[in-house]
């Protein structure tokens, strides 16, 4: 069978899946959901508390989903593609890994092949202070087929369950923050400074 056939079968299977996984969304995962935006909105905390709350709310759905996602420690396609970042998600990196950010930013780029700077031996070396982008991004596919960069290129495929109060309570924590502007993660780490710290 050749790739554009195991394509489209793989396509549908992903969009079928993405209906039945909506469908099984626990009950205390949705109401958690909705009451989620309404308490980060009147928690009186600093943003970067903020960011944990959603963070913490992130890590329970992501494991929910998990179940029915072929995402695994190893697979990291994702890694090697533009990671964007606000300010609020650079400084939550440095204060719970103790990695300061570059002084001077490097010059926006296309990543599209070079791998995250936290990318250590095909994995994530800050798994449980990784970016918003990060958290959000999980395919519900049969298999990493989707996501592989040799054969896709650009074109990769993904789905994942989408929480509106999600959303909402990213941007209103960026807002309060003032994290107005999106790097891309090279921009705001390197690598070989990275490996010298691990």
């Amino acid at each position: 069978m050749d790739i554009k056939k195991i394509r489209e079968q793989e396509i549908i299977f992903l969009e079928e899946n993405t209906k039945r996984v909506l469908s099984k969304v626990p009950a205390f995962i949705k109401n958690k959901e909705v009451r989620l935006l309404g308490q980060i909105t009147r928690a009186k905390l600093k943003p970067i508390k903020l960011l944990e709350k959603l963070y913490t709310f992130m890590d329970e759905t992501a494991e929910f989903i998990s179940e029915y996602s072929p995402c695994h420690k190893g697979c990291s396609s994702c890694c090697n593609m533009d990671v964007s970042i606000s300010d609020i998600e650079v400084e939550f990196i440095e204060v719970k890994e103790g990695i300061k950010r570059e002084k001077r930013k490097s010059p926006p780029k296309n990543n599209f092949g070079a791998p995250c700077p936290f990318l250590i031996e095909g994995a994530c070396s800050i798994y449980k202070s990784r970016p918003y982008v990060c958290r959000k991004y999980s395919t519900l596919a049969r298999s990493e087929f989707l996501c592989d960069i040799s054969i896709h290129g650009v074109d990769i495929r993904y789905s994942t369950v989408h929480f509106n109060n999600v959303e909402n309570s990213i941007n209103y924590i960026k807002n309060k923050s003032k994290s107005y502007k999106i790097y891309d993660i090279r921009q705001m780490f390197k690598r070989n400074k990275l490996e010298t710290n691990i």
